[in-house]
């Protein structure tokens, strides 16, 4: 996998040295300030390192195999939410994971806004567009009419 990152506002890119068994593309990434960790996901695990620069990888979390990507997303008290085609899953620690899924729904995008996680989904059964939650365990359908597929939300 390749990845990369920029201290100038996207001026100059340094490549990250990425270990070899990931062996998978990053889909996504995430930084917690608290415990100065990075996070990334490839399309089956959740990899961290302390250090850019000097990466040392540790794999925490594997995620459903064979699943198109994977995103993530943490709240402001270091809580993590984590998409797959098939699941969502959250932790409050980012070692235990509980599973939430819905079957005919892909989900594609996690957000955390207005002191809610926010999940949008991709289904043909159209019942539901999105589901949110308070907690990362209760998630509550909702439906705006239109595929919730990737979106991004402002402060």
């Amino acid at each position: 996998p390749f990845a990369c990152y920029s201290t100038d506002l996207g001026e100059t890119f340094t490549e990250i040295l990425v270990d070899a068994s990931f062996n998978k593309p990053f889909f996504d990434v995430e930084y917690n300030e608290s415990n100065n960790l990075w996070y990334f996901a490839t399309n089956e695990k959740l990899a961290i390192t302390p250090n850019l620069i000097t990466p040392v990888w540790t794999n925490t979390q594997t995620f459903d195999t064979n699943t198109a990507t994977t995103r993530l997303k943490l709240n402001p008290t270091g809580e993590m939410c984590a998409i797959t085609k098939d699941s969502i899953w959250y932790s409050t620690n980012l070692e235990n994971w509980q599973k939430f899924s819905v079957p005919g729904y892909q989900w594609r995008s996690i957000e955390w806004f207005d002191n809610k996680w926010i999940a949008g989904a991709e289904s043909s059964l159209t019942q539901y567009t999105f589901y949110t939650s308070t907690d990362g365990i209760t998630w509550i359908p909702d439906n705006n009419g239109i595929q919730m597929m990737n979106f991004v939300t402002r402060t």
